[in-house]
């Protein structure tokens, strides 16, 4: 848990995690905290603690981008059932996620535990915005601000029941989360294209298992892999880099029965630092784009 928990003086509940896995219907492996927890008198919805997950290859940071959101839209999503009048099991779908980074590029951290905090901004009808941060000891490493569109179980379910035709032929291991797997169609100094290939329920499991969608994590994952190989090829070497702020806009719900397609351009470019921009495919229709910006480990 937090450094700041080891005070006296800060009074905690601890929340029950099989309550609020139930209500946001996203659950293990893919939802990974060790504990969740309220700080009494704090401004913040819910907090909860947890561990880096999967290995750093050229990306540096706390953590790969694509897995900071992941955990931080789960922690947001808690904080959206926990501030709902609704009992009741909802799906929270991120349409929208901003992360900027607020500590300086520090490189990898020894230390994998970090805490997370998250609190509901707005809410309507159809959506809610959240504030969830990333800290590791005292620091608050970054922010993220995402938007959910929400669903009851009966609404999902009439809207996105074609998904559930992919289970019935699918079988994973229910501990394996694994990276989404893309195959790589053009490599050039300027863009890259690639698609999915070969998907696997077992890289999301956990996320909505009763209706496979691809989680907006998954296609920051697939979105990381292309922006590695951009930056390799233009360099000519292998390139260590930190992001420093990303965006992404999605679909409201993007099916798992159909292939992506990736496409990741360079904006702008110098020796420390780069602007890139992805986006994403299914068929003719854009589902998902992200603009990152990228510092570059010259050092490296």
């Amino acid at each position: 848990m937090h450094d700041f928990l080891d005070s006296p003086e800060t009074r905690i509940q601890i929340l029950d995690i099989e309550s609020i896995i139930n209500r946001i219907s996203v659950c293990r492996p893919y939802f990974a905290f060790h504990h969740l927890y309220k700080v009494i008198d704090s401004d913040w919805e819910i907090y909860g603690s947890f561990s880096r997950q999967k290995q750093m290859r050229t990306e540096m940071g706390p953590m790969a981008t694509a897995e900071i959101c992941r955990h931080l839209g789960v922690l947001g999503s808690c904080a959206a059932a926990l501030d709902s009048d609704i009992q009741l099991p909802s799906r929270y779908v991120a349409t929208h996620a901003n992360w900027i980074r607020q500590s300086p590029p520090f490189g990898s951290l020894p230390d994998t535990r970090f805490t997370g905090r998250a609190r509901v901004i707005d809410r309507s009808d159809m959506n809610v915005d959240v504030e969830v941060q990333l800290c590791h000891g005292d620091v608050t490493v970054g922010t993220l601000h995402a938007r959910y569109a929400t669903f009851d179980t009966s609404t999902f379910r009439d809207r996105f029941a074609s998904t559930r035709d992919i289970l019935a032929s699918t079988r994973v291991d229910p501990q394996c989360h694994l990276p989404s797997p893309i195959k790589f169609a053009e490599i050039k100094n300027d863009h890259v294209k690639a698609f999915s290939e070969n998907f696997s329920l077992a890289h999301c499991m956990g996320h909505f298992s009763d209706f496979p969608v691809w989680p907006a994590a998954s296609i920051m994952s697939a979105l990381g892999q292309t922006t590695e190989q951009l930056l390799n090829c233009s360099a000519g070497r292998a390139v260590h880099y930190e992001v420093k702020d990303s965006n992404l806009e999605l679909a409201t719900t993007i099916p798992t029965d159909r292939a992506l397609e990736f496409e990741t351009r360079v904006l702008l470019r110098n020796n420390t630092s780069q602007k890139i921009t992805s986006r994403v495919f299914q068929g003719y229709r854009q589902v998902a784009e992200l603009q990152s910006d990228i510092f570059i480990h010259v050092n490296k």
